[in-house]
């Protein structure tokens, strides 16, 4: 006889969300797993909104896929698929927050934008600076270059006794 094994939920449980419509699947393996689903911590009640359909492909695996229609108007979170046997449990939680997404992508992609803009503007402006100082202190350079090239054509006075010159005469 075989030891019964406990459930385990798969990796390739996941949902597909649109704004209409939420399809989450939870695929268990193990001795005559049982499947569960909780919406937002409740225990979900089939209706026309949430609708649960069980695929077992034998005694072993079972495939649960849930849908809800219209979440938004549910204000829908989570959703956590509950995954049992007389041996075990599992489960896994799918965050699904449905309120406006639509409205927060596009306000996001506005922050997102106007940041990017504005480090954009920042940023040129600093190059614009820098340049002006390195001219700025590129024509210093060049003064001051220029200044010890050239000699200092001031001449020494001199003085000259000119009693002395007439005398010599």
């Amino acid at each position: 006889k075989t030891t019964p094994i406990p459930p385990v939920i798969l990796d390739s449980s996941n949902c597909i969300i649109t704004a209409s419509q939420i399809n989450c699947s939870c695929e268990t393996v193990g001795s005559s797993p049982m499947l569960q689903w909780l919406v937002d911590g409740q225990q979900v009640n089939q209706s026309n909104n949430i609708i649960v359909l069980n695929e077992p492909l034998n005694s072993t695996y079972l495939r649960s896929i849930i849908t809800v229609n219209e979440p938004q108007a549910k204000h829908l979170s989570s959703l956590f698929c509950f995954s049992f046997n007389s041996v075990g449990s599992a489960g896994k939680q799918f965050w699904v927050d449905c309120q406006e997404k639509s409205a927060d992508k596009k306000l996001m992609f506005v922050s997102i934008a106007t940041t990017f803009l504005f480090l954009a503007v920042v940023c040129v402006f600093l190059f614009v600076i820098r340049f002006l100082k390195l001219q700025s202190n590129n024509v210093k350079n060049t003064i001051a270059e220029k200044r010890k090239k050239v000699p200092d054509t001031e001449e020494d006075a001199i003085y000259v006794n000119t009693r002395n010159l007439r005398q010599a005469k």
